[in-house]
């Protein structure tokens, strides 16, 4: 019945429409809502059958989520010490968390029983991981550190931090992640915003782009084959879309 009411729901707001009281409380219904203790979901991820939800709790939780039911399916809690899920990502068969702690921590998490097989932690200095963006062979870990940090953690071994890339004076505080074939690229919480592109073979900088005056703190990047999209963190909100086709040490709009 509720299916019933809810694909009504969809074909009225296509066809403006308004929604019946019937349908507003099955579009509303259509949620999911943590248990006691099951709070502040600062991180999302998903696949073809589940959203994975990561929470900052203490410890740090990821909640599997059926997309039918939007009920939970199954749930990771962190050990002792892993706190505050504030990044994840997935590929196949795993769910990667990385988690707001000193050292900082990266848990490699199976999709099929939700328990922790291998564990990245880092070293001195590398701590609180704001946000995490995977290719094939590897994870990337922003680090909400002075100066920023950018890690690549190989996948198959999870303990190996493969490469660092590490902001120069300024470059402060990794809030957000993408990557394409061949770069990452990190969003850095500063005055004015920046936007950092990193070369995945050298993690090193290739180019950045600095915002103009009041386009402050990076909060949020996506990308597509032309472009970058940087969302900050102001108000009134901005989404500045930087055109990454050109081969010159900087971005342009």
């Amino acid at each position: 019945m509720r299916g019933h009411t809810l694909t009504n729901a969809e074909k009225a707001v296509a066809a403006g429409q308004p929604l019946t009281y019937e349908q507003m409380l099955a579009v509303v219904g259509y949620a999911w809502t943590g248990e006691t203790g099951e709070n502040q979901c600062f991180a999302l991820t998903q696949d073809a059958e589940y959203i994975y939800a990561g929470l900052a709790t203490i410890p740090a939780k990821v909640m599997k989520i059926a997309k039918a039911t939007m009920a939970t399916s199954d749930t990771w809690t962190g050990a002792v010490g892993e706190d505050g899920c504030y990044g994840l990502c997935q590929d196949t068969d795993y769910v990667y968390a990385g988690v707001f702690t000193s050292p900082a921590k990266v848990m490699k998490i199976a999709k099929a029983t939700m328990t922790t097989t291998a564990t990245w932690t880092g070293a001195g200095g590398e701590e609180l991981c704001q946000c995490l963006d995977q290719d094939t062979d590897y994870v990337y870990a922003g680090l909400n550190t002075v100066p920023a940090k950018v890690m690549k953690i190989a996948k198959v071994f999870m303990a190996t931090t493969v490469g660092t890339w590490t902001g120069a004076v300024g470059e402060n505080s990794c809030y957000a992640l993408c990557q394409d074939t061949d770069y990452v690229y990190a969003g850095l919480y500063i005055i004015p915003a920046k936007v950092i592109k990193i070369a995945k073979v050298t993690m090193t900088t290739s180019a950045a782009w600095t915002d103009a005056a009041g386009e402050n703190d990076c909060r949020s990047l996506t990308q597509d084959a032309e472009y970058i999209y940087a969302g900050l963190f102001t108000s009134p909100a901005k989404v500045i879309k930087i055109d990454n086709r050109r081969h010159f040490p900087r971005f342009y709009r």
